[in-house]
């Protein structure tokens, strides 16, 4: 295989896409939530969100969503709970 093939770069491409794709479907979340708010004009705020939580020993996939999905933040996952050590990668936006 000749390592200048651009096929093999668009074919790694498609397999970190894949293995991410995985990822969120086993460690991840997506969710809405919902508040009500009144000064707003339907009476409601909607929170989209979508989470991947991981052990800060393996905290490293979670720089990959951030880097490929080029948006988000990476945090401590529960900050109430000290015991709580995984972190979490968050993509939120409020609607």
């Amino acid at each position: 295989m000749n390592s200048d093939n651009p096929v093999g770069a668009e074919n790694q491409q498609g397999r970190l896409e894949s293995y991410l794709s995985g990822f969120a479907d086993g460690e991840g979340t997506f969710s809405v939530g919902v508040t009500r708010r009144p000064d707003l004009e339907n009476g409601f705020q909607l929170v989209p969100e979508f989470r991947v939580s991981q052990n800060a020993e393996r905290a490293s996939v979670l720089s990959v969503f951030k880097d490929t999905l080029g948006c988000g933040a990476i945090r401590q996952n529960d900050r109430q709970r000290r015991a709580d050590r995984t972190l979490v990668f968050v993509v939120r936006t409020e609607i």
